[in-house]
């Protein structure tokens, strides 16, 4: 029976612990005290059984007087729901678990025959409760916590606690659970700072709070995905026992330490990982080992998104990891100091940490090379002899050590006289032969005396200055035993000790010089427990509860410490001592060459972990987090990015499982390009080798080794620079004097960037603040990866401009291994270089001098430019010289950037475009908006303009370009690759958005330009739309024949067939008359109509027409400047002449001139063209036909004459006909054809008076925003405004249509190309079934059942969009970024992260080629796994399928269909779960009431996130809000890949834990698994879970 709450009461609590402290004491060492006897112990024993029983039955009875203070004395009864195995979280971690112990502390009991599952687990009534909550501050968030009335597990429960919680920066969460009435230990740590008065990010919607039990949920901002969620479990907080556990999102958990892993990547199944710093030998096992890093990083899927924890507790814990997976902390001491770190890639949390808790030093140079030590050489010879025969094979080697044996007696700050009497020559004899010493000191400091009796004067001082760590009097010097015997322990917190250690340390230098030091024996380690005094019986020795503590190969040439050391009592180890011509020494030399050839990238690889916190040595997953095969790769490493090493680890083989990464890879020994790629090879790596691999895409800065850094640092410097699949590489070197502290905050290093692309090498010192005293230079530089013998190679000094050939004697190129080796360059170190070596097709490269036609070599040359006919289609024949263009004059850096003085090279004459002068100066502005944002100023065209694209680097980074610019232009991409945009007007304003993913490009470009606007729900449904309706009869038999035939249709268009005479706002009366009445009707049935809008108003109208004579009392229509006479600039539309009757068998012309009025052009920038124009609209909907959505066309802005009617337009004609024009249709006729005269005027917002010319391409932007207003002005609904011109920006107000096509396959193929751009530019939202047959129908309604189905989903990817700036049509690519197959791919895209849809776009095709991408995939329609992945696959298409493919991984919203989205969004939420590869999946819903005005804004909406692990599905609500009416119920639960193990329980828990059974249907063919929700009409707003098994 459960046990009553609380009956322990202080004095029986005190009893508990006295009785195991007896225990305890009779099995601990005697201390010098007498053993008690078996037959004592034996009595002893059954005392303690004896008055344990009684208490217990006095408990029973006494239940008034038990309980923590302050908690209730009523029966505790723990709420034990059905909680899924991995989620239960141990209540009982100490050894005996019993039902009734289990019970007595409030637990759940309930054996399995599981191995490592918990029996005894934690209820849902246990923890602390919000009592109140302070939201105030957005950046931060306090709370006062409660503890629930329920039993202890150890006492002392603290029952008021304070939590508070801030984002530090937009990547550290901060949060902090302590004791507001009492000051517990707090680690005091010099880096971190404690909580910020000013925390600096919003917190929102990172953390949230669960009240009751109280619990805290951590999500990524950008995805909503739950990280670190604590409500899994109850939090305890005791004096000596602090327990919280939290649920993460992956299996994939690095880190925690310290202790001899066996795996990189945790085992999840139950392992609790003891953290306790602990004088232990390395062996393996659980064992807790010399350091505390009680830090985490998880990484969450192949996108690399990854999150660290790091908890800042000094006290012994442990950390269990169970497979949920989540993790569970128990410390005894301190509080709990949270910091939750987030990063798009695994390195980036590294970086984060490390800017958190302070980046690592700069080691110097020397400590780099090799290193040889033991214990107990036995004498200084022996350190010689050990010395000279290493320095006789000449083995690389810097470093001499000396172990306690140099000591007198191992007492710190002596040497032994007698067998080490040289010591003090020992510094000069290494140094000699430019060798360092480093010698050891321990902590603990002996009692005794010295040899002859002699005092030990160190002690002695040190007890002078009190400089020990005490007993608990305060007074007393804690004695333990370490090496020298007693010894005390200094106490390094205090300022004295501090003094005290320093002056020995520089008495001992003085005496015995050395180059550092080697510390030891500092966990603290003795070798006895606690004193020799004992530990006093206390609850700090002895506490309630005790975590799980325990009280050379060719490999090492690459680890960043490379260290021989050999303990006492062995032979010796060093390389020589194997022999001079042994297989050691012979591998030792060789790959110690190595080592030290490459010592100067290594030291650049420490420079970037001291400046950016970057890895040094990188796991493989850093690397290459996107191919979850290399997430458990721990048997090979990195060096940075470029250099993979694979050692031999297992004795008497000569091949290694290894796997290569996908990349290019060269073979370091060989050179060679190895083929394998993004696979597992067997290696061939013999007894005296090791796998060397350098990565395509690096360079590596080199320097010929010698026996010491001191010589090697004199050598010539060199590159190795191996070529990625696009003939690129990158890399940089760090060089200072290698010693001298502080040089990069001092400036006194020389720092370089390297770079090659097709062909130049780029060697530009970055900063130059020391000279190296050697004169050094950068010789030799091996290029791997080069196809073919270069004709000649140049070198260029940057500075001097001086360019010299290099001789050919200087040049060879092996053409078996494609490696090109350049000798003897002898280019000086902190000066820049360009090298070029000649490609097969330098023609690449030309930048076109001569873009207009008609080129000839006179026009070329007159513009001084090179004139070369080429073989090549396309390559230009003129093109730029190299000193073409502008250097910089003056350079000035700000905080927040940098300003250029640039003046043209004025040896080279103009272009000679008349009329057009280059501009001699300039200046560039460059400005850092934030981490992700630069921007630089330098003060066949279609519907709409958005010069913006995204560049995807070879390392699959991606960056996005913006071109802030209105005027006619032209883009030019060329093989180099390069970009050349050509504009005739304005400045060159560009943005760069930085990544590194392309969906966060596109994130991050959104954020500049605005976010997408929401559409109404209900414009996600189908719509029909024609040019060409007759009347209105035939719109009300479409809409009657659409719902015959049962096909979903929620919105008509009327074109301008509906107007009279094509009049903006004019009904026509005889043909459409009906059409009020009809919009009235389909609306009542829950249809939407949208209609359309030109922008050209007529001016000829006879009868008034209130949008022109407003317009003109207005004053809103385009007009020349005042200097050409001030009149409206005339066009001609589509509205016609009153009175005529038009002729359709003439030609287009003289329709045009014989029947089209002439029509004026608002100009929308005008603050009275957006007021104009919205009473208009407003007036349309009032009085003559209401609407849901507008259509605007023709707002290019689109005129059928050239410029004006008459075809003359005033003014400047170098505006009409610029001296150069962009390959523009018709671009004989100049810009204004089919448009306005450039000369005409419009007028800013502020007054300022502009150009067409200028403005041209805003005209649609501008027509847009105030459409939008007018349009939520009317109908007080969201709606929709569609738009054919759009300019970056237009997105937060419309969506876009891809203009007038054709129903053609190749317009088909066309769209999705279209689709996926527009999704790019920020703008997601983009013939009639039943007029065919019977077939045709039947398929379209088929296919719209499935948009309908998918529309939830759909609707949530609008609004991620909207609020996040997410695509919601997207390329593979984006979500596959590392797998360059998708780089190609456009004929197939995805919605979302989660749906692929491969559709037929070539006529009479009934199969189509489909790339399915590198994840688990199902197939839509039968709901099977498809069994590949990373491969093109026949897919059958016949006319009535489309190929879906749901991704694995994800949760997908839906709905049943139903003929419009009124009665769909009426139907029960349904989820299709996707499960991955690990059986986990996540997704979120939004949901609001589908056409409010801003309801994301005003947080009147749902959003749940749903997430599968270990069999359990949760729906976490993120928020809730304003949806009374609108609230939906769960439906069917469809669980793919739920395995062919027939699933035959099931379980729903509800908000309040309360539990009932489900009837899983379960397909064990498809592995089809379906819960149906719908009788529980359970709300989706409401949190639940269900359990399968």
């Amino acid at each position: 029976m459960p046990r009553p709450a609380e009956t322990t009461n202080p004095t029986e609590q005190c009893e508990f612990n006295r009785a195991a402290n007896i225990i305890r004491m009779a099995q601990r060492k005697p201390m010098g005290k007498r053993r008690f006897s078996g037959l004592e112990l034996a009595l002893i024993v059954m005392f303690i059984l004896m008055t344990i029983a009684a208490i217990a039955l006095i408990a029973l009875f006494v239940t008034e007087k038990g309980g923590t203070k302050g908690e209730s004395t009523n029966l505790f009864v723990p709420q034990c729901p059905n909680i899924a195995l991995g989620q239960r979280v141990d209540c009982f971690p100490d050894a005996g678990a019993s039902k009734q112990l289990c019970e007595a502390r409030g637990c759940c009991w309930n054996p399995l025959d599981e191995r490592n599952v918990p029996w005894c687990f934690f209820p849902t009534n246990h923890g602390y409760t919000v009592e109140k909550l302070d939201q105030s501050n957005p950046n931060a968030i306090q709370a006062t916590l409660r503890r629930m009335a329920s039993p202890t597990l150890y006492g002392a429960d603290i029952q008021e606690l304070a939590l508070h919680a801030e984002m530090q920066t937009s990547k550290r969460l901060h949060f902090k659970i302590f004791d507001p009435q009492r000051q517990r230990f707090e680690v005091p740590h010099e880096h971190i700072s404690g909580l910020n008065a000013k925390p600096t990010s919003p917190i929102g919607d990172i953390m949230q709070i669960t009240n009751n039990p109280f619990g805290i949920t951590v999500r990524r901002r950008e995805n909503k995905k739950v990280l670190f969620d604590t409500t899994m479990a109850p939090l305890v907080f005791a004096d000596q026992y602090l327990q919280i556990s939290a649920k993460l999102p992956s299996h994939n958990v690095y880190g925690l330490g310290e202790h001899v892993h066996q795996n990189f990547r945790h085992d999840m199944n139950w392992r609790t990982w003891p953290i306790f710093t602990r004088d232990a030998f390395p062996n393996g096992g659980t064992h807790n080992l010399y350091g505390h890093y009680p830090f985490f990083l998880c990484l969450e899927d192949e996108s690399g998104k990854s999150f660290g924890v790091f908890l800042l507790n000094s006290n012994a814990m442990e950390v269990t990891l169970q497979p949920l997976p989540a993790v569970t902390y128990r410390t005894i001491g301190g509080v709990l100091d949270f910091y939750i770190l987030f990063g798009d890639t695994p390195e980036q949390v590294v970086q984060e940490f490390l800017e958190l808790i302070g980046r690592p030093v700069i080691p110097t140079y020397w400590s780099l090379g090799f290193q040889l030590s033991r214990w107990d050489y036995g004498s200084l010879d022996e350190v010689k002899a050990t010395v000279e025969r290493n320095r006789a094979v000449q083995i690389p080697y810097d470093i001499q050590y000396t172990d306690i044996d140099y000591m007198e007696d191992k007492k710190d700050f002596t040497y032994d006289k007698v067998k080490f009497a040289d010591l003090p020559k020992f510094y000069d004899y290494m140094h000699e032969k430019g060798q360092r010493y480093i010698l050891i000191l321990d902590p603990a400091i002996a009692i005794s005396k010295r040899v002859g009796n002699t005092p030990y004067e160190s002690y002695d001082r040190g007890t002078a200055r009190n400089a020990w760590i005490f007993e608990s009097d305060g007074k007393t010097p804690l004695v333990g035993e370490v090496w020298p015997g007693l010894t005390v322990f200094p106490d390094y917190t205090s300022q004295a000790c501090i003094d005290w250690w320093v002056d020995e340390y520089e008495m001992l230098y003085n005496e015995i010089k050395h180059d550092a030091l080697w510390i030891d024996m500092n966990e603290v380690a003795s070798f006895i427990k606690g004193s020799v005094n004992g530990c006093p019986d206390n609850s700090l020795n002895y506490p309630p509860y005790t975590p799980t503590v325990s009280s050379m190969d060719a490999g090492g040439a690459f680890y960043p410490f490379s260290r021989n050391h050999n303990a006492q009592g062995y032979r010796p180890q060093d390389p020589a001592w194997y022999g001079a011509d042994s297989t050691l020494v012979r591998s030792s030399k060789h790959y110690l060459t190595i080592r030290y050839t490459l010592l100067p990238y290594l030291y650049t690889l420490f420079y970037k972990a001291h400046t950016t916190g970057e890895t040094v040595v990188r796991p493989m997953m850093h690397e290459f987090y996107w191919d979850s095969a290399t997430w458990t790769v721990d048997r090979q490493f990195l060096w940075g990015k470029g250099l993979l090493i694979t050692p031999v680890l297992d004795p008497g083989t000569d091949t290694v499982r290894a796997y290569v990464p996908d990349a290019v890879w060269y073979d370091y020994d060989t050179m060679e390009k190895i083929a394998p790629r993004r696979q597992f090879v067997d290696m061939y790596i013999p007894g005296d080798k090791l796998g060397l691999h350098i990565r395509g895409g690096a360079i590596l800065p080199t320097q010929q080794p010698a026996v010491t850094t001191t010589y090697s640092r004199t050598n010539p410097m060199g590159l190795i620079i191996a070529l990625d699949d696009n003939s690129q590489a990158t890399g940089e070197l760090f060089w200072d004097d290698g010693d001298t502290r502080e040089t990069v905050e001092t400036g006194k290093y020389i720092h370089y960037q390297f770079s090659v692309i097709y062909g130049v090498l780029t060697i530009q010192a970055t900063h130059v603040g020391y000279t190296d005293p050697n004169n050094l230079k950068i010789d030799d530089i091996t290029i791997l990866g080069v196809p073919l013998a270069p004709s000649a190679v140049t070198v260029k000094n940057t500075a001097t401009g001086a360019i010299t050939n290099v001789p050919t004697s200087n040049i060879q190129h092996d053409n078996a291994k494609d490696v090109l080796f350049l000798r003897h360059l002898s280019l000086t170190l902190g000066e820049s270089y360009t090298i070029q070596w000649d490609q097969s097709v330098p023609e690449f490269q030309r930048f076109d001098c001569h873009p207009e036609e008609n080129a000839d070599e006179a026009k070329c040359k007159a513009r001084g430019c090179i004139w070369e006919p080429s073989n090549l289609e396309k390559v230009p024949w003129c093109y730029y010289p190299d000193d073409y263009g502008y250097t910089y004059t003056t350079f000035a850096e700000t905080d927040s950037g940098i300003t250029l003085d640039i003046t043209r090279n004025i040896k080279y004459r103009s272009t000679n475009r008349a009329g057009s002068p280059d501009i001699d100066k300039l200046r560039v502005q460059v400005f850092y908006h934030t981490s992700d944002l630069l921007q630089f100023k330098y003060k066949m065209n279609c519907y709409g303009i958005h010069p913006f694209y995204m560049g995807l680097e070879n390392t699959a980074d991606a960056h996005g370009v913006l071109l802030l610019n209105s005027n006619a232009m032209d883009v030019t991409f060329q093989p180099t690759p390069a970009i050349t945009y050509r504009t005739l007007g304005g400045i060159l304003d560009f943005y760069m958005v930085m990544g590194p993913t392309p969906e966060l490009v596109v994130q991050e470009y959104t954020a500049l330009v605005g976010r997408p606007v929401l559409p109404a729900y209900w414009s996600l449904g189908f719509q029909l739309c024609r040019y060409g309706y007759e009347n209105d009869t035939e719109i009300k038999n479409l809409y009657t024949d659409m719902k015959a035939a049962g096909i979903p249709y929620d919105v008509q268009y009327a074109d301008i067939d509906y107007m009279e005479r094509q009049l903006d706002f004019m009904l026509d009366r005889v043909n459409f008359a009906g059409l009020p009445a009809l919009v009235d009707e389909m609306r009542a049935e829950g249809m939407r109509f949208i209609f359309i809008l030109d922008p050209a108003i007529s001016g000829n109208e006879t009868q008034p027409y209130p949008a022109f004579t407003n317009g003109i009392a207005q004053d809103v229509f385009i007009k020349y400047p005042a200097s050409l006479g001030g009149d409206i600039v005339w066009g001609k539309v589509w509205p016609d002449r009153p009175g005529v009757v038009v002729d359709p068998s003439l030609d287009w012309d003289t329709q045009v001139e014989l029947y089209r009025a002439y029509a004026a052009f608002p100009d929308f920038f005008k603050t009275s063209t957006a007021l104009w124009w919205k009473k208009e609209i407003n007036d349309f909907y009032n009085n003559v036909v209401k609407f849901d959505g507008i259509w605007i066309d023709m707002n290019e802005p689109a005129s059928f004459v050239h410029g004006t009617v008459g075809g003359k337009c005033l003014g400047d004609q170098l505006l009409e006909y610029p001296p150069y024009m962009p390959p523009l249709e018709s671009k004989h006729m100049g810009l204004n054809h089919k448009t306005l005269c450039m000369n005409s005027e419009q007028i800013l917002p502020n007054g300022k008076h502009v150009r067409h010319y200028d403005v041209h391409n805003l005209y649609g932007w501008s027509h847009t925003k105030p459409t939008y207003d007018a349009l939520l002005d009317t109908t007080k609904k969201r709606g929709i405004v569609v738009t054919r011109s759009t300019y970056p920006s237009s997105g937060q107000w419309a969506g876009h249509w891809l203009g007038d096509n054709y129903a053609s396959w190749d317009q088909l193929y066309k769209s999705i190309i279209g689709m996926m751009e527009f999704s790019l530019f920020g703008i997601p939202y983009r013939q009639d079934p039943v007029a065919w047959d019977e077939f045709f129908a039947n398929t379209s309604r088929d296919a719209l059942n499935i948009r309908y189905t998918l529309l939830p989903y759909l609707y949530t990817l609008m609004f991620e969009a909207h609020t996040k700036g997410s695509t919601v049509i997207r390329p593979m690519l984006h979500e596959f970024v590392l797998d360059r197959k998708t780089w190609e791919i456009h004929r197939q895209f995805l919605w979302g992260p989660a749906l692929l849809i491969t559709p037929a776009l070539d006529k009479g095709v009934r199969e189509v080629q489909g790339y399915v991408p590198q994840a688990r995939w199902y197939d839509y329609h039968t709901a099977k796994d498809v069994g590949v992945r990373g491969q093109m696959v026949t897919m059958p298409t016949p006319l009535n399928h489309i190929n879906l493919h749901v991704r694995g991984g994800y949760i997908l919203p839906w709905q049943k269909p139903e003929r419009n989205t009124v009665l769909s969004r009426k139907n029960p939420l349904g989820l299709i779960v996707a499960l991955s590869d690990s059986n986990t999946a996540e997704g979120s819903f939004f949901w609001d009431d589908g056409e409010g005005i801003d309801t994301a804004g005003r947080k009147e909406y749902l959003l749940s996130s749903f997430s599968v692990q270990s069999n359990n599905l949760t729906n976490t609500v993120v928020h809730s809000g304003g949806l009374a009416a609108d609230r939906l119920i769960m439906g069917v639960v469809k669980i793919w890949g739920a395995g062919t193990t027939l699933i035959t329980q099931a379980t729903f828990t509800d908000n309040s834990e309360v539990s009932s059974m489900l009837t899983p249907v379960h397909n064990v063919d498809t592995q089809e698994l379906i819960f149906d929700l719908t009788s529980k009409a359970y709300y989706v707003d409401q949190p639940f879970s269900i359990t399968w098994r």
